[in-house]
């Protein structure tokens, strides 16, 4: 799993400490830490984590529950709901917000590990199944989920630990590997032409054996990729 950014909202000081130090040790970063209802909904509104874990009660009941519907309201990130022994009502509260995941106290780090696997695949196929009618992925852009049409992308180009997205009117900057992009796009409708890029087929115009046309754009195709992009167009 890639390094994500972990939001904490929990009261009590020693559990928060400890999700926070294991969540380091996977190689993750704690983009912040809240004790309140309050303070966890500006903290998340500010520093946009790409997934939160929850204490359902916090310093009130049901103060978790509040923050996650203000997360299923206003921002777009899976959440993980930590529990210990909440009675059956709450438990009930808590299932209508859909959490990605549970984590039951006590934990141990291969729990936090697996629920936070769990949650991100649960979110990533929430998306998926919403935008069906038109394909689509969310980005992180400007510490924001955004979605993005992939029929609007021309191509895709690796620079460095960031991908440049190329639209008809703009470029985006994501941070993001180049394969780890190109995994999250249909494999129908992209195509590599080069270690450095991915085209979508639907916008090449022409192409011959050194390059790729799209526009005013010139993308260049290796010898290694040269011959599955014959083979699509022969398909045509």
């Amino acid at each position: 799993m890639s390094k994500i950014r972990v939001g904490i909202v929990e009261n009590d000081f020693i559990i928060s400490e400890t999700l926070a130090a294991l969540v380091q040790k996977m190689g993750h970063e704690v983009a912040g830490i809240a004790v309140n209802e309050a303070e966890g909904i500006a903290m998340l509104d500010i520093q946009r984590p790409d997934i939160a874990l929850l204490d359902i009660n916090l310093n009130k009941e049901h103060g978790g529950i509040e923050v996650a519907r203000h997360i299923r309201s206003r921002l777009n990130m899976p959440f993980i709901f930590v529990t210990g022994n909440s009675d059956k009502a709450t438990i009930n509260m808590a299932k209508e917000t859909n959490p990605d995941a549970y984590l039951l106290k006590p934990f141990r780090e291969q729990d936090i590990e697996t629920s936070i696997e769990i949650a991100m695949h649960n979110f990533r196929q929430r998306i998926l199944m919403s935008s069906q009618e038109r394909p689509s992925i969310f980005i992180k852009h400007n510490g924001e989920h955004q979605r993005l049409f992939t029929d609007e992308i021309l191509y895709v180009e690796s620079r460095h630990v960031y991908v440049s997205i190329a639209l008809a009117d703009k470029e985006i900057l994501v941070r993001a590997s180049l394969g780890e992009f190109y995994d999250n796009l249909s494999n129908r409708d992209f195509i590599k032409t080069h270690r450095s890029f991915v085209v979508n087929i639907h916008h090449i115009q022409r192409f011959d054996g050194n390059f790729v046309y799209i526009g005013k754009h010139k993308i260049p195709i290796s010898k290694t990729y040269l011959p599955a992009l014959e083979a699509i167009f022969k398909g045509l």
